[in-house]
C-alpha cells in the first residue's frame, strides 16, 4: 500500500514539474528541506538550498553535507512510508474487527 501511494505521488510530481505547479504536496520536497535544516543545525552551516543558490558568501557545499542530507531524507521518507503502511493495515483490519462477538471459531467435538 505504501509503495502504491509513493508511486502515485511521484507520478503526480513528475507531471506537475513541466506545468510549473508548486510541489507542496510532494514528500520529497518537505523531507529534503527538513533533512537540510537538520544537517545544517548539527554541522552549524547554512541550509543546503541557500548554499546551492549562492547566498552563503561563496562557501562550497561539501560531500559530507550532501551525503548526510541524503541519508536523513531517506530515513524521513522511510519513516513516513512505515507510518502510512501501519495506518493502512489498521484500516484494512477494522473491517474484520467491527463485531468480534458475532465471530465464533470452530467448535471442538
Amino acid at each position: 500500500m505504501g509503495l502504491v501511494i509513493r508511486a502515485v505521488i511521484s507520478v503526480l510530481t513528475i507531471i506537475s514539474v513541466p506545468a510549473g505547479a508548486p510541489l507542496f504536496f510532494s514528500p520529497d520536497v518537505w523531507c529534503g528541506l527538513g533533512a537540510s535544516w537538520f544537517v545544517s543545525q548539527v554541522l552549524g552551516t547554512n541550509p543546503l538550498p541557500q548554499r546551492i543558490e549562492g547566498s552563503s558568501g561563496g562557501s562550497e557545499v561539501g560531500f559530507l553535507e550532501i551525503y548526510a542530507t541524503t541519508l536523513v531524507e531517506g530515513l524521513l521518507l522511510s519513516f513516513l512510508l512505515f507510518i502510512l503502511s501501519f495506518i493502512a493495515i489498521i484500516i484494512l483490519q477494522m473491517r474484520n474487527r467491527r463485531n468480534p462477538l458475532l465471530w465464533r471459531g470452530p467448535s471442538n467435538p
